[in-house]
């Protein structure tokens, strides 16, 4: 006998509830560690130096400015900010757009980051909601999902950056799609915080001739270097540069089972670990594969090979999969969710290959670390299905 659907989806809600709980309680510890929100603390002392006229790119100057708030306010640090293990690497011109990150002093902005990082994760639900409404997805399941990705929260507790950025895509995709090509190009510019996460969306924008958007969307980005270099003096470009260098470096974590490589979407990283490839080499072979695979898609797309929501998907895995992102640069795979509306048959494939971003693998496994979750081996997964369910619904729709 078969199950009914209202008890797949329900147990399919339970699971998810199940996650997003234990997501919570993981995550929970960190609003009370002296040196949380870890990932905004850069953005708060790289905002404080800029405002003193200093160079915000600056490592030893990070940890001279760290070390005087923590004198202030009587904190017991453990973590120095900066290298080694993760440096100021966002663009100068995201500088200036990031003031609420260090308007105040470090205990109120803590509060206010936190604040800001939960009501950027709602928005981010509720533009996603609002542009697949079609997908029968509701506000409070995709809430859920975001709650029950592994790491939705950790992004909240961190203060990552990238959930501005993400809230931005998500309304800037909205308004897109009423066709609101000012207002969608200004909220597309505000996203550049996190530049990366836009490239696919520019690279599909430029094909679909949407020159008023791309047009707004520099003026944002465009305002906060005038704004950085109106008060720096300089762009500290090379500084900059130097410090991005370094942390793709750092990132291959060599041989050993971290919370690096294990979190990493490289597809290098693997390349690495297992196989003990030198950066020397990826650091050129990314770049080469990340642009052909780009220029193929794109091709692809170009030639009506796929429609935009499996386009921009397939994009986005091609550029997690050869590009610096992390395990919560993952919420942007929500543009998944459009690809499933049309299906002509479900499958339980996708069930099974998106299950490792919600489910607790790593520590399961302690004494064999080859079984260990990588990501990149779940994104790798997850693009190659795509293209064959692509390729499969398009001859079921020709029969």
């Amino acid at each position: 006998m078969k199950m009914k659907p209202t008890i797949i989806k329900s147990g399919l809600i339970g699971i998810l509830i199940l996650m997003a709980c234990l997501n919570l309680y993981k995550s929970t510890p960190s609003y009370s560690h002296p040196d949380s929100p870890y990932d905004a603390r850069n953005i708060f002392l790289a905002g404080k130096l800029w405002l003193k006229n200093q160079n915000p790119y600056n490592d030893s100057l990070l940890k001279a400015e760290w070390n005087k708030t923590t004198a202030l306010y009587s904190i017991q640090s453990t973590k120095s900010p900066g290298f080694r293990d993760c440096g100021m690497i966002y663009p100068f011109w995201s500088i200036p757009l990031l003031y609420p990150y260090y308007a105040a002093t470090w205990p109120i902005s803590k509060l206010l980051i936190w604040i800001l990082s939960a009501l950027f994760l709602l928005c981010i639900a509720y533009f996603t909601h609002k542009s697949f409404a079609n997908s029968g997805f509701s506000f409070v399941l995709i809430l859920l999902i975001f709650l029950a990705f592994k790491s939705s929260l950790v992004a909240v507790a961190l203060g990552q950056p990238l959930l501005m950025s993400m809230a931005a895509i998500m309304a800037s995709w909205y308004f897109y799609t009423k066709n609101k090509d000012a207002l969608s190009g200004l909220l597309l510019g505000i996203a550049a915080v996190k530049i990366t996460l836009c490239v696919p969306f520019i690279l599909l924008f430029i094909l679909n001739k949407k020159w008023k958007l791309l047009v707004y969307s520099s003026l944002i980005p465009a305002l906060g270097a005038l704004l950085f270099v109106t008060l720096s003096g300089q762009f500290y470009f090379t500084e900059m540069a130097q410090n991005v260098a370094q942390q793709m470096q750092i990132n291959y974590a060599g041989h050993t089972i971290t919370a690096v490589n294990t979190n990493l979407t490289e597809l290098g990283i693997l390349l690495n670990y297992f196989a003990r490839v030198p950066y020397s080499f990826l650091s050129l072979f990314n770049p080469i594969m990340l642009i052909l695979g780009s220029l193929g898609l794109m091709w692809c797309y170009h030639k009506k090979g796929f429609n935009t929501h499996e386009f921009l998907a397939l994009l986005i895995l091609w550029h997690f999969l050869f590009s610096y992102h992390l395990l919560y640069d993952g919420i942007l795979l929500i543009f998944l969710i459009p690809v499933f509306k049309n299906r002509v048959t479900f499958s339980w494939a996708w069930i099974m290959f998106l299950s490792p971003l919600f489910l607790p693998l790593n520590g399961l496994f302690k004494s064999a670390n080859w079984i260990h979750f990588h990501l990149p081996v779940t994104l790798l997964t997850l693009f190659l299905y795509l293209l064959y369910d692509c390729s499969r619904n398009r001859s079921l729709r020709n029969i």
